[in-house]
């Protein structure tokens, strides 16, 4: 690794990351925002440290309906990716909401879900995984 001169490694939450404002061009992620209960305040961060105009490109797990309180409130279903999904729709508000522009949703039809616990909750409320690139405004 001492040949990689632009790499480093920080410790730090999503909620709170330790970066400078306006340091990054692109931000990428795949299925971890899905994993905070405060979404809004993940997106404001990665806001905060792109650049105007630098993109966030990252795949999440999404509903098709809105989960009643007993899936919010399961903690295996929420380390299984699906307790801390958002309606699709409500999710891409959320995303603009921070001050992104939202260029391009792809489904990802690849993706599922193996254990008999998730199939039975994915299905019941239609939870799939979507790759979203935005732009900072």
């Amino acid at each position: 690794m001492s040949s990689l001169s632009n790499v480093s490694f920080k410790k730090g939450y999503a909620e709170s990351l330790p970066l400078d404002d306006e340091s990054f061009d692109v931000v990428i992620s795949n299925g971890v925002i899905n994993l905070s209960p405060v979404k809004e305040t993940v997106f404001g961060e990665i806001r905060r440290v792109l650049v105007p105009g630098g993109r966030l490109m990252f795949s999440d797990i999404v509903t098709g309906v809105e989960l009643p309180d007993s899936v919010r409130d399961n903690c295996a279903l929420w380390a299984e990716c699906i307790g801390g999904a958002q309606e699709s729709q409500r999710y891409l508000r959320l995303i603009e909401r921070a001050g992104f522009k939202i260029e391009k949703t792809t489904p990802n039809d690849s993706y599922s879900f193996t254990q008999d616990s998730t199939l039975t909750a994915a299905e019941k409320f239609q939870v799939h995984s979507i790759s979203i690139l935005a732009r900072h405004l």
